[in-house]
């Protein structure tokens, strides 16, 4: 019999910006319905209560949005939070950005009343009617004024209202001074123009003054640890309530540049920065870390940062060794990722794949989902390309309380030339906790791509892997049984694996395992090797000699397979979880144990029909006669005899008490001496009874 086998192995071991100058918020001031000739505008113990969606305008951060508490029934103000003309703005990474408000959060406010009531009356550096009245932020979603001063409207009078944001002390309305060198908040500023007491509401617009600058840095997983500066930029400007319009409250920009710290808020980094023009002959940004030495980043042409615009940069880090980026990304649900293409185009340049400069890598490029192990884990729209060549990266958009394992293909010119795997989940194979120390070194404490580290759980199983392909075929469907479970596509599709024979050219087959992830490649011959039809071929096709990670490791970042050994130079020496080795490696069987035995018993069958025929029995019956009744005998002892083995051998129901591996070979050995004595009976009272 000449199996076809394939070597599987299981590997263990809102910061929310209005990107448009949309209004984010309105602010109602509600008037008391005091009839007398002076109406109580509001008292210095007034609370303010708001539902407002600003994105932690004091420091730019990333926090879940919060439900406002109820207004108090006392109180002579309140101030209520539905967004007027809420608009999301979509960007090129299909992000959506909205404001609120945090608690601590200050705003100042000014107002001046009409001395003739149809024309519009506007802030002075001090005298104003209310000056800077100042309103915090609470933990209930309340605000609260503090000082002590009431304020009153006499009927008929009008009053125009001036709000701005941070609060500043002594502030002065004709020249509110920001610097993004020193600040931690956005700056905005709200105005309602010809209120009278009729009105009995006051709508404060809040308005975005600044740009925000947001730069994505490729690869930026969780597993990484980057440093972004925003450099060269105009950082101080001042601004009037005391404009003619909202629109035209920046007066002056000052032209010294400074350098401005940018906050990390997920995947992204943030900035708010004046409006200016910056050239571009000028570095723009500064990156460091993840163990390479910091550059700077030009953006090509001019950018522009526009007032309450959000101003997108992505940099891809120009890396030593682009080819042995990671093949495996770890990331949790709902989280963005950005992959860099540079990867594919480095294996291309680099390695034997290489057909020539450049070759197939020209054309449109795209991405898409080949495979995952749940349906709808990712859908193709949630995945785009950003850029173009190899300075691109893929946005991968996750779903948010969805785990599972996706391969993520790059498409250039209709053919996949690269793939990753997305291990989408809340484990972190950094955390101290969720690793094992053993022989000297680190492991997880799960396989590949396992959702849990529970012995014996069909979650803990983990991936597969042809050894020495970056790929992995998905979880096996039983503990006890390596046949796969079903996967599905990016449009929801039933997936399946097929299978083709390899070549004598190892580039061949090195192309055919980039170009196909759903493809098994065998070998009909000795060695059984996708790789080579050469024996003591490709060893180090996940590790080189030195130990290093190959282009090829289907590890994440700060991982890779350790490399082989035999007895105590195994790096699984003496590895065991609940009594049990950790198996490092399992022969997938293309037709499995039974069929394949199945099969040879026929073959041998035909040679033992002749042989028993003529030397042990000597029968003289009717050559067709008795090979009929010799096909019935060997049919029924084979099913007798292993279906005996199965029932007298059952599975244990915890996996853990005997390996499920010992099991099997225990009932094929008793299946195996069974049909034997089962046959041998058969063949002499039944196949060959007639005899001399």
């Amino acid at each position: 019999m000449r199996a076809v086998r394939i070597l599987l192995v299981i590997l263990s071991g809102g910061c929310l910006f209005d990107a448009g100058g949309a209004v984010p918020e309105s602010v109602s001031i509600l008037l008391n319905a005091v009839h007398m000739k002076k109406t109580l505008l509001f008292s210095s113990r007034s609370l303010l209560t708001a539902a407002l969606f600003f994105c932690a305008a004091s420091v730019v951060s990333c926090q879940k949005e919060e439900t406002a508490g109820a207004a108090p029934s006392c109180a002579a103000i309140r101030l209520t939070a539905e967004p007027a003309e809420f608009v999301r703005t979509k960007s090129e990474t299909d992000v959506a950005y909205a404001s609120r408000f945090v608690e601590g959060d200050a705003i100042g406010l000014f107002a001046v009343i009409r001395s003739d009531a149809e024309t519009q009356a506007y802030p002075a550096a001090s005298g104003n009617y209310i000056q800077n009245a100042k309103f915090v932020r609470q933990a209930d979603g309340s605000w609260r004024e503090e000082g002590s001063k009431s304020y009153y409207m006499e009927q008929g009078q009008v009053m125009d209202l001036y709000a701005y944001y941070p609060y500043a002390e002594n502030a002065d309305p004709t020249a509110l001074v920001y610097d993004a060198s020193v600040a931690e908040a956005d700056f905005m500023t709200a105005r309602t123009a010809g209120f009278s007491e009729r009105d009995g509401e006051i709508r404060l617009v809040f308005r975005h003054k600044l740009a925000l600058a947001e730069a994505f840095v490729a690869d930026a997983d969780k597993l990484t640890d980057y440093a972004v500066t925003v450099q060269n930029v105009r950082t101080k400007a001042v601004f009037s309530l005391a404009a003619a319009a909202q629109d035209a409250e920046m007066q002056s920009v000052d032209a010294k540049t400074a350098s401005v710290a940018m906050t990390r808020c997920g995947h992204a980094f943030r900035a708010y920065l004046p409006a200016q023009e910056i050239a571009e002959d000028k570095a723009l940004l500064k990156v460091g870390g993840n163990g390479f030495a910091a550059f700077d980043y030009t953006h090509p042409g001019k950018t522009s940062l526009a007032a309450g615009q959000v101003r997108k940069l992505l940099v891809t880090p120009a890396f030593a060794n682009p080819e042995l980026l990671p093949n495996c990304y770890v990331v949790s649900p709902g989280e963005t990722l950005y992959i860099p293409v540079c990867k594919a185009f480095g294996v291309w340049e680099k390695n034997e794949v290489r057909a020539g400069a450049g070759t197939g890598m020209l054309g449109a490029m795209g991405a898409r989902v080949v495979w995952e192990d749940v349906r709808y884990l990712l859908n193709d729209d949630q995945i785009t390309v950003l850029g173009s060549g190899s300075k691109a990266v893929i946005q991968v958009r996750t779903t948010p309380r969805t785990c599972g394992n996706a391969v993520l293909a790059l498409e250039i010119g209709g053919e996949i030339r690269w793939s990753w795997h997305l291990w989408i989940t809340d484990y972190d194979p950094n955390a101290p906790e969720a690793q094992k120390s053993k022989n000297g070194r680190t492991f997880m404490d799960r396989n590949l791509g396992a959702m849990n580290a529970e012995y014996g759980n069909i979650d803990a199983l983990g991936l597969q892997y042809q050894w020495g392909r970056k790929d992995p075929v998905p979880c096996p469907a039983k503990w006890e049984d390596i046949a796969t479970r079903p996967v599905w596509n990016g449009v929801g599709v039933k997936v399946g694996f097929s299978t083709k024979a390899n070549s004598a050219v190892i580039r061949d087959n090195l192309v055919a395992s980039i170009n196909d992830p759903l493809a098994l490649i065998k070998a009909v011959g000795v060695p059984y090797d996708w790789y080579s039809t050469v024996k003591n071929q490709g060893e180090n096709r996940w590790n080189a000699a030195d130990g290093s990670k190959t282009e090829f490791d289907p590890c994440p970042r700060g991982w890779r397979v350790p490399v082989s050994g035999f007895g105590t130079l195994s790096p699984w020496y003496n590895c065991v979880t609940a009594g049990i080795p950790w198996l490092n490696g399992v022969i997938w069987e293309d037709l499995g144990y039974w069929p394949s035995t199945a099969i040879a018993y026929v073959a041998g069958a035909v040679m033992s029909f002749f042989l028993n025929r003529h030397f042990t029995f000597h029968s003289q019956e009717k050559l067709g006669r008795s090979a009929v009744k010799f096909a019935v005998n060997v049919a029924v002892c084979y099913v007798v005899g292993y279906g005996l083995a199965k029932v007298l051998v059952p599975i244990p129901q915890q996996p853990h008490a005997v390996p499920v591996i010992w099991v099997e070979r225990l009932s094929k050995l008793v299946g195996m001496g069974l049909y034997t004595v089962l046959n041998y009976f058969g063949q002499r009272f039944f196949a060959f009874r007639k005899g001399t």
